[in-house]
């Protein structure tokens, strides 16, 4: 039975804006540079209904891929690791639910959806970075006021929603439960995940008109809790989600040079497997994050094997 890898403790409310320190090993594509299929105005002007552009001031990542795994306490009895991370049957987005949730959308095919995500991604993820939702209260309301970083000249794109994530694994009596909150895109996520629940509706997912040129810089945005299996580990799979980019997260995952004792590597234990365990939850739909991810663990498995190897005679 595979061994429970992530550890809740929480010994109070704690609701915090987080963003995954990963960043993309290429550098951002224009909106106009889209090959065949070319997305026309009329398309790409569909696309964008989704997200309301609002200027932030934004870092677009350019760098590769950085992570950072807190080494894990070396195990004090026997653990049992899968042997592999078992590929979860894939269930494909549901075309007439993702037009539902997006009906600006139209017609677009969902091949079509994805490629457009694709070079709007750092301008997204740079709207996800720009955002602070802020809350200080112990109750988690069905929307926050979320700040947004000062008007620059280029815009980035603005989140729809904020998510709350939270552990689906059940607490002791009495125990609060830890909340982290995230800005995200309503149609990154339902574009690529088949299990997730019903998003309400968003002010900031349909453009408004400026007055005297200018942006405000706070917005109100609709919460949408999700329960994971390890909420900690919940951050590079939203950066790959948006960047989608399996170099880099195997880079982030297994940097050069990354020390193997055993606390370090049961450190990436629970970050790769975490990372997997959130994408089957969310029922995410993309082979290559699922290969990346078997890649590292192998690579690990081997690691920990000469980590815990009795020396020889």
């Amino acid at each position: 039975m595979i061994a429970r890898l992530h550890n809740n403790k929480a010994n109070k409310v704690a609701f915090t804006s987080a963003s995954v320190q990963c960043h993309s090993s290429s550098t951002s594509s224009r909106l106009s540079s889209i090959r065949r299929p070319q997305i026309n105005r009329r398309r790409r002007a569909s696309l964008f209904k989704l997200a309301r552009y609002c200027p932030a001031t934004l870092a677009i990542p350019t760098a590769a891929a950085t992570m950072k795994v807190k080494p894990a306490p070396a195990p004090t009895s026997r653990i049992n690791l899968p042997a592999r991370l078992t590929r979860p049957a894939f269930k494909e987005i549901d075309a007439a639910a993702l037009r539902k949730a997006c009906p600006e959308l139209g017609d677009m095919p969902l091949s079509y959806t994805r490629e457009g995500l694709k070079h709007m991604s750092t301008h997204m993820y740079a709207g996800v970075q720009g955002a602070v939702p802020q809350h200080s209260k112990s109750q988690l309301p069905h929307e926050l006021q979320v700040m947004l970083s000062d008007p620059i000249s280029h815009g980035s794109i603005c989140p729809t929603h904020i998510l709350a994530i939270t552990s689906s694994a059940p607490l002791k009596a009495g125990t609060p439960r830890k909340v982290a909150l995230f800005a995200a895109h309503q149609l990154v996520l339902s574009a690529n995940c088949s299990r997730l629940p019903v998003f309400p509706s968003s002010a900031t997912a349909v453009p408004m008109p400026r007055s005297s040129g200018t942006a405000s810089n706070e917005v109100t945005m609709p919460v949408v809790r999700l329960a994971l299996p390890a909420p900690d580990h919940f951050a590079p799979l939203m950066w790959y989600l948006y960047m989608k980019n399996p170099v880099a997260l195997r880079r982030a995952l297994l940097p050069t040079n990354w020390s193997a004792d055993v606390a370090s590597v049961m450190g990436r234990v629970r970050a790769v497997h975490g990372i997997w365990a959130n994408a089957c939850a969310l029922g995410v739909v993309d082979a290559p994050l699922y290969d990346a991810l078997e890649e590292a663990w192998q690579h690990i498995l081997r690691a920990l094997a000469l980590a815990t190897a009795a020396p020889s005679s």
